[in-house]
């Protein structure tokens, strides 16, 4: 939703994802740095689906890593 406004014209969006509807990345800068954003996940290892919530963190992983890191 941010985004197609963004590219309506009617504000920025800052988000982690992808551009969509023709915008471009732009860095964020804080201090002349870029900001950067930590993301992490933790679950109860003994949760009946730990495998597979630790495979599909570590999909995300690579998904946010090919697609979102610039």
């Amino acid at each position: 939703m941010a985004q197609a406004l963004a590219a309506a014209g009617r504000g920025l969006a800052v988000v982690a994802e992808p551009p969509q509807f023709g915008l471009e990345r732009s860095p964020l800068l804080a201090g002349g740095s870029p900001v950067t954003i930590d993301d992490w996940a933790a679950w109860d290892p003994d949760h009946y689906a730990a495998p597979e919530i630790q495979r599909l963190a570590q999909e995300l992983g690579a998904w946010v890593k090919a697609n979102v890191a610039a």
